[in-house]
């Protein structure tokens, strides 16, 4: 508590001698601690000062945003020549290192929020350590920021109120993870936006129905974490990564489209066109990672959910999920198989023909789900018994 009183103390005299008076909590962030980042002269500060300015930043938050919104304050001279015209959280994620290490090796290095995972002992529940574990260039937030928190537990951790401080723990502990997610640190799989995109003159054409005299924006998400996951996929991770993306997907999904955006020279509103999957979903899409039942790899196009309706019918002929999803829209995006297909049943009489199996029981199902779905697929059904003894 002395060193912190000690430590504002100095901000406010070296504030003054600026020529600020009566520094206020947005003067102090603004124009000391985020100059000392922009210039990166942070990194010639003590350990003690850098956790001070990430605390203090932490502690009067609020009173950043505020200061910022301050109407009479905007209508000066001295907020244009002297403040940033950024948003608040956008000023910290751009400005902002903060002390990170490199989950392969535990190499320390200070890298911008958005650059940088929250650690289960900042209590992610995400499991991003198993997760990403043995892959490099993966970063989480170091500890130093809670040191003082986790000692304080240890000394408490033989009395009696051992239950209480625990809870008290997690409670400090939860205002730091809000406020490290709040400026940008990743809570889930990073999505990064990006310009790029494999479309055509034609496609952009056709998305905007012929519209002439626009200007144009591409907005495009991709992963580069995700890719070195892929990479490196094996049974673990590929069970982390789905049940990641099914715990997860309510917030992933807002970055699951292409978004192409034109509006007129006029001044006429932009219209927009999302028809196209971003990114980082065709990379889900057209990567084998998913374990399958018969101890493989597969695309999601190539797997069906393990539902008895589907085994009943395929049996083993088919590859299934292992795991449980729950997100119905995730499902659909990977375009994994919620029902059998006329195609993979053709195929599979084919096998089993070819294989000369008896159980005329199988055959009856088949049979049977063929008929069901004749009016619909009727050509590919007669074409296929033309070329095939089945």
């Amino acid at each position: 508590e002395e060193d912190e009183k000690e430590q504002k103390k100095a901000i406010n005299d070296f504030l003054k001698k600026l020529g600020v008076k009566n520094a206020s909590p947005y003067d102090i962030i603004e124009n000391h601690i985020l100059k000392i980042y922009d210039d990166g002269s942070f990194k010639n500060k003590s350990k003690e000062k850098r956790i001070g300015y990430i605390h203090y930043i932490k502690d009067h938050l609020d009173d950043y945003e505020k200061g910022f919104n301050n109407e009479e304050l905007k209508k000066s001279y001295y907020f244009y020549s002297n403040y940033s015209n950024e948003k608040p959280l956008d000023r910290l994620k751009k400005s902002l290192y903060l002390k990170s290490y490199q989950l392969i090796d535990n190499k320390e290095e200070y890298k911008k929020p958005n650059e940088i995972y929250l650690s289960k002992e900042y209590g992610n529940k995400n499991h991003l350590e198993k997760l990403f574990k043995n892959i490099e260039d993966i970063y989480f937030i170091h500890n130093e920021y809670i040191e003082d928190i986790l000692e304080t537990y240890k000394k408490f951790k033989r009395y009696k109120d051992k239950k209480n401080y625990i809870k008290e723990k997690s409670k400090e502990i939860k205002e730091w993870q809000k406020f490290f997610i709040k400026i940008g640190v990743n809570e889930i799989l990073r999505i990064q936006e990006t310009e790029n995109h494999d479309l055509t003159t034609q496609d952009l054409e056709r998305l905007r129905k012929g519209d002439k005299g626009y200007v144009e924006r591409f907005r495009n998400f991709e992963s580069e974490d995700l890719e070195k996951l892929l990479q490196k996929i094996n049974k673990e991770r590929s069970k982390y990564l789905l049940k990641h993306l099914d715990s997860n997907w309510e917030k992933l999904k807002e970055y699951k489209k292409f978004i192409y955006e034109w509006s007129y020279r006029s001044g006429v509103k932009s219209k927009s066109n999302n028809d196209y999957d971003a990114n980082w979903i065709l990379l889900l899409k057209n990567s084998s990672w998913i374990y399958n039942s018969k101890s493989s790899f597969s695309k999601p196009l190539e797997v069906f959910l393990d539902k008895k309706e589907i085994r009943d019918l395929l049996g083993d002929s088919v590859h299934y999920v292992n795991i449980e999803i729950k997100n119905k829209d995730l499902i659909e995006s990977l375009g994994i198989n919620t029902q059998a297909k006329v195609d993979v049943v053709l195929n599979y009489l084919k096998v089993l023909v070819t294989n000369q199996h008896k159980d005329l029981e199988i055959y009856k199902n088949l049979y049977k789900f063929l008929c069901k779905n004749f009016d619909k697929e009727s050509e590919r059904i007669v074409d296929s018994f033309r070329e095939n003894a089945i």
